[in-house]
């Protein structure tokens, strides 16, 4: 894991001195920005060798789901001090969901020798029927490592565990946060 905290207005911090902009991560669609304007966020970096699938934080119907061509940087931390907004900058896939109280995003960003981001659901089959998937249930998988956004509304005020800190490893189905809505 890399980082984890609030979006201070529309920025996310990464890493030192290293900041992204809501803009630019989600392709600047205004109405999803203003939804998680003063949010919070955890960004989880897949070594190549850890697990690549994306399980469900939490249950979810899922809204939207959309490929933003782009670059393929390495997505580790060296790449992330040196290649300014690199998860704005490289390929990404944006998922936005609808929980029973609220909207969340995930975000797959692509890396290096990762550019297949493996995906069950065309957005003409989310327009045909509702995609209901459950907490826990595999959403997605990389490849190879790559680097996985999950971004919450201000309104779901987030509670990260007491003892979670940056750079630490972390497993499947381990509690990083509570959802306080």
């Amino acid at each position: 894991m890399i980082e984890f905290g609030d979006i201070e207005g529309q920025k996310l911090i990464q890493i030192k001195n290293s900041e992204y902009n809501l803009d630019e991560l989600l392709n600047f669609n205004s109405k999803r920005i203003q939804a998680y304007k003063d949010g919070s966020y955890i960004t989880i970096y897949l070594a190549p060798y850890n697990y690549h699938r994306v399980h469900m934080p939490v249950d979810g119907v899922l809204l939207e789901n959309t490929i933003i061509p782009g670059e393929l940087h390495p997505v580790n931390e060296k790449a992330l001090k040196n290649i300014p907004d690199l998860y704005s900058r490289n390929q990404r896939m944006i998922s936005f969901f609808q929980n029973s109280n609220y909207e969340f995003s995930m975000i797959m960003v692509a890396a290096l020798n990762v550019a297949d981001i493996n995906k069950k659901w065309s957005n003409a089959e989310i327009a045909s029927q509702q995609v209901s998937i459950k907490q826990g249930e595999e959403y997605s998988r990389f490849n190879l490592g790559s680097t996985v956004l999950m971004i919450f509304p201000k309104e779901c005020k987030l509670q990260w565990r007491e003892n979670l800190n940056k750079n630490q490893n972390i497993q499947l189905g381990q509690l990083l946060a509570t959802l306080n809505r």
